[in-house]
């Protein structure tokens, strides 16, 4: 009995790769897609088309290049976010509170938790201010959370950020300059 529940829960693990690869390859097909889709009127400045390619462009492990790549996912969402649009701001937040994975996901959610992500609360939380001030309920429940997490001096530069609204910094190279 007891070699029996091992042997079921090694077949457990074997196949939860399978399936997630399997998952990551639709997700992967699907981001492709969506890209295509999409592309032409992110050039062309829509906002909305901006804020779907920056999803499925993000996010990259480790924030290494490839087809998922945090920081061309930024670049996207931060113009997106620039004219306004909520949901690029909300996704910013997340993506600087270290939140980049969505859904099942598992071998992502598995590497994240090895090699760590990187964060930036203060700009996470301006982020989710302005996406709450743009209509995004979810963002103040978000900015609370993230508010408690930081010391005074990080607060204070959330602070900063927050008045600056859509000129908030926002890239992601120079966020990650300006951790605290």
């Amino acid at each position: 009995m007891r070699y029996a529940t091992i042997l079921m829960m090694m077949t457990g693990l074997a196949t939860s790769g399978c399936v997630s690869a399997v998952s990551e390859s639709a997700r992967g097909a699907a981001a492709k897609v969506t890209l295509d889709q999409n592309m032409p009127a992110a050039r062309q400045g829509n906002p909305e088309a901006q804020f779907k390619v920056g999803e499925a462009l993000c996010c990259g492990f480790d924030d290494r290049a490839g087809f998922y790549n945090t920081k061309q996912s930024v670049a996207w969402l931060c113009a997106s976010a620039a004219q306004g649009y909520g949901p690029a701001m909300f996704k910013l937040g997340r993506i600087y509170a270290g939140d980049t994975v969505d859904g099942v996901r598992l071998a992502r959610r598995a590497v994240n938790s090895l090699v760590g992500v990187s964060q930036n609360l203060p700009i996470s939380y301006a982020w989710f201010a302005n996406a709450q001030a743009h209509g995004v309920a979810e963002g103040e429940e978000s900015r609370q959370e993230i508010w408690k997490e930081m010391n005074s001096a990080q607060q204070k530069f959330a602070a900063d950020q927050t008045a600056k609204g859509t000129k908030a910094i926002c890239e992601w190279d120079e966020a990650m300059r300006q951790r605290l």
